[in-house]
């Protein structure tokens, strides 16, 4: 869009009249993001506190728009890789932020790891070698389950204060495992997400007979059994179910960290983040069922 036309267009905007701002409204939200940055430096202009709003929620709209084109592109590929979902996550807070930092504070942790990490010893062994540096080395911890701050989700956020709850120390975890070649996978627990650490030689890891043992990030990485999960479904009275014992999918994954951030949105009560996020759910096919698993 050409500069006049799009000054012209942010006048409009300062126009009290619904009928003058809102086609206005429309043609800035018809344009792609390459138009933001225009728009943002429009921002740094003495406007009307009514015109400065108009302008950050068109940016938003358009960036809302890209990132549900690309969360959808991702979920319907039977590859994707969960680091770029935990991307595409973070990017619904941040929209500036870019994989590589990101990845770049994943790889230090990474790093620690491969240090004390090799093939001669037991998976059992591996997980105590992640275990230390997560919690004993980098002071990764959980947070309360009365904190309802999205910074205790946002996966970018939890890396940068070292704080963070199940799901989200949950999914970096699974990033540290992936890095270090580690046979770990998500398991869609109710009210508290936890991994499971898979045999080599299972061919296809979707049965609970192919798990070694499970491993509960929210509480330093403790290792679990089947018997302890099911005593922890009974307390909570809870019916079992195999999804509860068996690896999912990736989407399932980024399914629970929007579906907690959703929560903690409506904790503080930001409903229109939440209608956003259900938006985002059903794309991930995400269902009502599964956002009881808070």
């Amino acid at each position: 869009m050409e500069n006049s036309k799009l000054t012209a267009l942010i006048q409009l905007l300062d126009d009290n009249d619904p009928q003058v701002y809102r086609p206005a409204q429309k043609m800035l939200l018809l344009e792609n993001s390459d138009i933001i940055p225009n728009l943002e430096l429009f921002l740094k202009n003495k406007l009307s506190k009514t015109t400065h709003q108009r302008i950050q929620n068109i940016i938003h709209s358009i960036h809302f728009r890209n990132l549900t084109e690309q969360i959808k592109e991702w979920a319907e590929n039977s590859e994707n890789q969960i680091e770029q979902g935990l991307f595409l996550f973070t990017q619904y807070r941040y929209p500036k932020l870019e994989f590589s930092v990101m990845e770049k504070e994943i790889a230090t942790i990474s790093a620690i790891i491969e240090l004390e990490i090799n093939e001669y010893l037991t998976p059992l062994q591996k997980i105590r070698v992640v275990n230390h540096v997560l919690y004993d080395v980098m002071r990764f911890s959980s947070s309360s389950n009365d904190d309802f701050s999205p910074e205790r989700v946002l996966i970018n956020d939890v890396i940068k204060v070292r704080k963070g709850n199940h799901i989200a120390l949950s999914a970096i975890y699974l990033w540290l495992a992936k890095n270090a070649k580690l046979l770990v996978y998500g398991v869609n627990l109710p009210r508290n997400f936890i991994l499971a650490f898979v045999d080599k030689n299972s061919s296809k890891p979707n049965k609970e007979n192919d798990i070694l043992f499970y491993i509960n990030p929210f509480n330093k990485g403790a290792v679990l059994s089947s018997k302890e999960i099911d005593a922890f479904l009974k307390k909570s009275k809870i019916q079992p179910k195999a999804d509860f014992f068996n690896p999912c999918n990736n989407n399932t994954i980024i399914g629970r960290l929007f579906s907690s951030l959703s929560n903690t949105y409506r904790q503080i009560g930001k409903l229109k983040r939440v209608a956003e996020i259900e938006k985002i759910l059903s794309l991930l096919d995400f269902h009502s069922s599964d956002k009881l698993n808070l």
